[in-house]
């Protein structure tokens, strides 16, 4: 117990103090007084402060401010009981209905919620009271130290929903929080975090400007502890080596993230492997390829536009933009376009020979329109390729999966310039009243192609593995198909027509075959096995040199 003579040197000692902020400070309120605690002041001045500072506070009896909560929910019927435990401290899918409460108590949906609002008015007007200051402050502090967002590990929230957990639910609740048992979060009842549409980026993303994001997050409450842990759950964001970024559903757009982040050009597989998730690589690679804020920096790699690096579209688009300056050495040109674009410069050699470019004695330039393409052919050359007549044309091909799926394939440039073709150009064929392409560009260094055979290879059963004879006729542009018996039987001559696709008229002699695969006055068989045309060769030796 404090004694009447301890009380008043107390006092003594403290008109001192405020006598010396008088006279030092001209001081009329406590904060003059302040401003002398730390100050150099006259000895009396000091031991007066020391001792005032010596002396210890009165006990004050205080409730504590659950305890005080626990005494309030004692004072409620078991219709508020009800209302306050599975409503108002309630969030999400174990949060009860107005028409639930209703139902347990026989009340109407709009009694309950009248009910509830007399609850909430009842407990503000209960906190004004003096009796519960300490909740009032516990309540301060607790927004200090949660701010707006925080993990509700920062709380004691049982698990086990006792009694006390469900009371600092009231307290929490009475502060304007709200928690998400199943976030594992505490927030104020008015806070949200933000879009990713409304995040502020490193100029126009997808990296986010995360001092930029702090900021906003403490301006809207949150506590310097708790930014990380409310950064990591804004949705539609991810943190990828350290760095914040957008992380949207689209697949293309994350890969653009990861380039950002990374800031290197990457293969689509080394994007597909930084994104870390289950979708399809085929598609992703199409995606990434064609989306718009990204290109191709190489043959294999992928890059930012933004970066400004040189856009890769192809081998031979490549050529013909660095020849636009002129004419240059082959081997420079390769070893340039292998460093700025990673491609081989045996491929730039191999391109070379397209018709949009003219080589000569180790020189490449663009082809001078004085200078048209001239196709170079020799037919005897060509596996599978008869000439049956003036306007006919005869090719045989081994059915495929490409045939069989619908890819078009590279035709040999005997059969296009035979039917009238010269890059560029493009021609049609019909059978049976359907188009199929042939096309020969300028870029191509493979020569002409043909569209899709599998309408053709269908019409006659062609099966995989099965020889496919074409029949071009330059005429009435059309081309026509038919399956190889490669077992034939019958006479030579017969033979010989199945397996050639020539008129028997035509297999008379060694001479005559030269002729049709045109080789006038060489040696058909030796042509023959050399071309491939084995089987054909052997019968071909068994004819006589010349029409008898």
């Amino acid at each position: 117990m404090t004694s009447a003579g301890s009380v008043a040197g107390d006092a003594r000692r403290l008109a001192t103090v405020v006598e010396w902020a008088q006279f030092s400070q001209g001081a009329t309120t406590w904060r003059g007084v302040e401003a002398i605690l730390d100050a150099p002041a006259p000895p009396e001045v000091v031991d007066a402060l020391e001792s005032l500072r010596r002396t210890a506070l009165p006990e004050v009896a205080m409730t504590a401010p659950i305890d005080l909560l626990t005494q309030w929910r004692t004072t409620l019927d078991e219709r508020e009981s009800d209302i306050l435990t599975h409503r108002l401290l309630r969030l999400g899918a174990g949060r009860a209905t107005l028409d639930q409460l209703g139902q347990m108590h026989g009340l109407t949906r709009e009694r309950v919620r009248q009910l509830e609002s007399r609850l909430l008015q009842r407990l503000r007007e209960t906190l004004e009271d003096d009796a519960y200051r300490p909740v009032r402050w516990a309540l301060f502090q607790l927004e200090r130290g949660l701010g707006a967002f925080a993990p509700d590990s920062e709380v004691p929230l049982d698990a086990d929903e006792t009694v006390s957990a469900d009371t600092f639910r009231l307290l929490l609740h009475a502060g304007g929080f709200v928690h998400d048992g199943e976030a594992g979060v505490v927030r104020r009842s008015d806070f949200r975090l933000p879009k990713a549409s409304d995040l502020p980026l490193v100029e126009d993303g997808p990296l986010v400007d995360e001092q930029a994001l702090h900021e906003q997050l403490t301006a809207a409450g949150v506590a310097a502890p708790h930014l990380p842990f409310a950064v990591d759950r804004i949705d539609g964001t991810r943190r990828l080596d350290r760095s914040l970024v957008l992380w949207p559903r689209n697949i293309a757009s994350k890969g653009v993230a990861v380039l950002a982040v990374r800031n290197r050009p990457m293969t689509p597989d080394e994007i597909a492997d930084a994104i870390a998730e289950d979708f399809n690589r085929r598609g992703f690679r199409d995606r990434i390829f064609n989306e718009p804020r990204a290109m191709r920096s190489s043959r294999h790699h992928v890059a930012l536009r933004v970066w400004g690096l040189p856009e890769y579209g192809g081998i031979v688009p490549a050529m013909v933009e660095r020849l636009a300056d002129g004419p240059m050495v082959l081997t420079e040109l390769a070893e340039e376009l292998a460093t700025a674009f990673t491609v081989s410069p045996a491929s730039v050699s191999m391109y070379s020979v397209a018709p949009i470019f003219r080589t000569q004695n180790g020189m490449i330039q663009l082809r001078p329109k004085d200078d048209p393409f001239v196709p170079v052919t020799n037919p005897s050359k060509v596996a599978g390729l008869y000439r049956r007549n003036t306007d006919q044309l005869v090719w045989h091909v081994r059915t495929d999966r490409d045939i069989l799926r619908g890819s078009g394939r590279s035709i040999p440039t005997e059969i296009a310039v035979f039917l009238g073709s010269a890059p560029p150009s493009t021609i049609q064929l019909t059978h049976a009243g359907k188009a199929i392409t042939v096309s020969w560009t300028e870029t191509s260094n493979t020569g002409p192609a043909i569209g899709s055979l599998r309408e053709l290879a269908a019409a006659v059963g062609a099966e995989d593995g099965q020889l496919l004879r074409l029949v071009f006729d330059r005429t009435d542009r059309t081309i026509r198909a038919h399956v190889v018996d490669e077992e034939p039987s019958g006479s030579l001559a017969e033979v010989l027509a199945e397996l050639t696709g020539l008129d028997t008229g035509s297999l008379t002699s060694r001479a005559s075959v030269a002729e049709n695969i045109g080789a006038a006055g060489a040696d058909a068989p030796t042509l023959l096995t050399a071309r491939g045309d084995t089987s054909v060769a052997e019968l071909v030796a068994q004819l006589p040199e010349s029409a008898s």
